[in-house]
């Protein structure tokens, strides 16, 4: 397929549709008793959670419910972690629970009747954090007094591995010269390149 389309020029069957505005796309889907959801997220890198407080929210007309990790556990299982061998990997909680670990880390949700009702309503929920020192370098990160990003884990060292190339027990001197060096490495991970939505409903 690759060999075919390279180099060559592509007919396109989608433009038309799109540029007369004749697109479907999530938002574009209306089903009966449709109901949107928005999130409470948190404005701190780390913090304990001391409160969260849906009822005011949850007197806003058109607001189906509001959901906290204390509501939502009965509800949903944690994210279980990975099975990578060797691998410190804690629980997530699908909202967050004791404490947050990221700028925009999901605290509350509110079901509503309307996308802006939804989000209007957050704000009536309220939530006391107690700030804690964020951890946002990796080499320090690692030193025995950072601050833990999962408590339960112990350390913020989740994996070693060793990689040995080579045959550097058969180098002698004078060619013997060892060289340790700690590359920079970017702060990226996967994400799909566009979003993936579907309604969903209990039927």
């Amino acid at each position: 397929m690759i060999g075919r389309l390279t180099g060559q020029p592509v007919l396109r069957t989608e433009d038309a549709r799109l540029l007369t505005g004749r697109g479907c796309y999530v938002d574009d889907v209306a089903v009966p008793g449709l109901l949107h959801a928005a999130f409470v997220r948190s404005p701190h890198a780390h913090a304990r959670i001391a409160r969260v407080d849906v009822g005011p929210a949850r007197l806003i007309p058109g607001v189906v419910s509001v959901y906290a990790d204390a509501e939502l556990r009965a509800l949903a299982a944690d994210i279980e972690p990975t099975q990578m061998t060797d691998l410190i990997a804690p629980t997530f909680a699908v909202l967050a629970r004791d404490k947050v670990r990221t700028v925009g880390d999901p605290v509350a949700m509110v079901v509503a009747e309307s996308r802006y009702l939804a989000e209007d309503a957050c704000d009536a929920v309220v939530v006391d954090y107690e700030p804690l020192p964020p951890v946002v370098d990796a080499e320090a990160a690692m030193a025995a007094d950072a601050p833990l990003v999962f408590d339960e884990a112990g350390t913020n060292v989740v994996h070693r591995r060793t990689t040995l190339y080579g045959e550097p027990d058969r180098c002698r001197p004078p060619h013997h010269r060892a060289i340790r060096a700690a590359p920079p490495r970017q702060r990226a991970h996967g994400r799909t390149r566009r979003p993936r939505r579907l309604p969903a409903g209990d039927g």
